[in-house]
């Protein structure tokens, strides 16, 4: 994976990496929210994974991860359009 880092603090986005077609394919928002995207070799998105840790309220976090499923021009989250 090529890597170029970018970081966007005005946008809340602290670095962005890229694959070699030049897709972002790591998004990190802050220390909390991470974003991670799959891509075909001819860069059509297979997949979006959306993570975000979030407090229980006794000093320990809970990870909630969402994945979206790209198909044929149709979006899946949790396996319904």
């Amino acid at each position: 994976m090529a890597t170029r880092i970018n970081k966007y603090s005005n946008r809340g986005i602290s670095s962005i990496s890229y694959d070699y077609g030049h897709h972002p394919s790591s998004i990190s928002l802050g220390t909390k929210k991470h974003i991670t995207n799959d891509y075909t070799p001819d860069g059509r998105k297979l997949s979006s994974q959306h993570v975000a840790y979030v407090p229980k309220g006794n000093g320990a976090n809970r990870r909630i991860s969402i994945i979206d499923l790209y198909i044929d021009g149709l979006i899946l989250r949790k396996g319904k359009p």
